[in-house]
């Protein structure tokens, strides 16, 4: 059963570098791309290295999100886990779906107090801590 549920979590981790690797590379080689340039092109010795600096961070976010982060997800599940208040697969769809209608409907103010009301429902029902606090 544990190692379904690995599997299961791997894959989706795959799917998802799959799927979004395109254009977290994209974003990272055009962002590296505009600042390399202005810092070989700069006379200003300070805007030159700020911008080689922020070149070299792009390069190093793109492998950190596309290598590292992925397996520390993975590795640190059990620890994630644990700061779910108490949901369960059911409660995560309905978050993941909200998420969804937010953006599906992001200039419709309506649309997106509704999905306020339901996050707080939702969040009343597990709440962070038990009784009170003082």
């Amino acid at each position: 059963m544990e190692q379904e549920l690995y599997n299961i979590k791997e894959n989706a981790l795959k799917e998802t570098l799959a799927k979004t690797l395109p254009s977290i590379v994209v974003s990272a080689l055009c962002f590296f791309a505009a600042t390399f340039g202005v810092a070989l092109i700069s006379k200003i010795d300070m805007i030159g290295s700020i911008c080689d600096l922020l070149s070299r961070g792009a390069i190093i976010s793109m492998f950190v999100v596309t290598l590292l982060l992925p397996s520390l997800l993975l590795l640190c599940d059990s620890i994630i886990i644990k700061t779910t208040r108490g949901m369960k697969e059911k409660e995560m769809e309905l978050i993941g779906n909200y998420i969804v209608d937010v953006f599906e409907n992001i200039n419709n103010d309506n649309k997106i107090a509704e999905v306020k009301g339901k996050v707080k429902e939702l969040c009343a029902a597990y709440p962070l801590y038990k009784g009170r606090l003082y």
